[in-house]
């Protein structure tokens, strides 16, 4: 709701002139996300809160139908935000549900594949078995020629139709630094944000590209030509390309952006601390290893909505990166960059 997040902008302010630390503010869009529609009620600070959790066992028959159509949700029956996905997807295909901010490898994460399209219905089979709880998000996969890149993204509304809307009036009542356009597919999309923007009177609003799948990826060099700054949404890229791929990919587009001299932010990076004190290893030196490739920002995510020691959380990251920063060479680095730009332009 826009009035929660107002507070949230105001409370924020006022910790700004209380500690006198600067604090740019980033305000997400829905977009292109498809979710299920469950019911839910709105707590005391006015955020809409799910109860009560769905079991679904491995090989079960899942139909998912537009929300449009009224059904309620329930372990058979998924009502979806996008009305168009019976058109989108074929026998095969698979989908992805899961708890907003998870990666893929939780309890709650469902993997369903098409088993038929029957009408406006997109009839399905459990993969896994898996708890559904909290607000569930769904991430489509093609199984076709086109690489298992979720083609008919970049046919979805750029914003959805409370988007504008809400910009525009906590635009005016707090000032939106960055805006963070949910699955930025080309250069075009980012033409079309600016020009929202400053018809919404936020001609100083900047924005971030979110690159979260494969159209994305194939549109990278454009897209961070064009964006203000890109931000690599490791939890969707994730589900959406081979786990062998990641780190390679990562490196490229890190590299693009420093060459074209565009801030790049990551995503995902201490999950563990969710539920934990402590971050594994692995986490640590996924962090270091980001800030020695050239990445300009972390983003926290499930670890500061819904994690039990956001604070730590928060003091954790920031202590590994301090210490990375001390072990980078910037020399190093320079001439790296180089060699890739030369590489490029031979290869062109």
């Amino acid at each position: 709701p826009v009035a929660y997040h107002k507070q949230s902008l105001a409370n924020l302010a006022a910790a700004v002139a209380a500690t006198g630390r600067d604090c740019a503010t980033i305000v997400d869009t829905r977009g292109r996300e498809m979710s299920l529609a469950r019911p839910a009620t709105l707590n005391a600070d006015g955020w809409p809160v799910l109860t009560g959790e769905v079991s679904v066992a491995s090989g079960a028959t899942i139909t998912v139908v537009p929300a449009s159509s009224g059904a309620a949700f329930s372990a058979s029956v998924f009502p979806l935000s996008y009305a168009g996905l019976a058109a989108a997807v074929a026998k095969g295909d698979q989908l992805f549900v899961g708890r907003y901010l998870v990666n893929g490898a939780e309890e709650s994460s469902l993997y369903l594949e098409v088993s038929a399209v029957e009408g406006d219905s997109v009839v399905c089979t459990a993969l896994n078995e898996a708890t559904l709880s909290g607000m569930l998000t769904v991430i489509h996969s093609d199984s076709s020629s086109s690489g298992g890149m979720s083609i008919f993204q970049a046919g979805l509304p750029l914003f959805d139709d409370v988007d504008l809307p809400a910009l525009a009036e906590i635009g005016a009542a707090h000032p939106i630094d960055f805006l963070a356009l949910t699955y930025t597919c080309s250069a075009a999309d980012v033409g079309a944000a600016r020009a929202a923007l400053d018809a919404a009177g936020l001609a100083s609003t900047k924005i971030i590209a979110k690159v979260e799948n494969r159209q994305g990826l194939h549109a990278f060099a454009e897209v961070a030509e064009a964006a203000d700054a890109v931000m690599l949404s490791r939890g969707n890229l994730g589900l959406d390309v081979p786990p062998s791929k990641v780190a390679a990919i990562q490196k490229a587009a890190v590299t693009t952006c420093n060459l074209l001299g565009k801030p790049v932010i990551i995503t995902r990076l201490v999950d563990t601390m969710v539920a934990a004190p402590r971050c594994t290893r692995a986490e640590a030196t996924d962090v270091a290893n980001a800030v020695l490739d050239g990445v300009d920002g972390l983003m926290l995510g499930a670890e500061t909505l819904r994690g039990a020691s956001p604070a730590a959380t928060v003091a954790t990251v920031q202590s590994i990166a301090h210490q990375a920063e001390l072990a980078f060479d910037h020399g190093a680095h320079f001439e790296a960059l180089m060699v890739a730009q030369m590489q490029a332009e031979v290869e062109a």
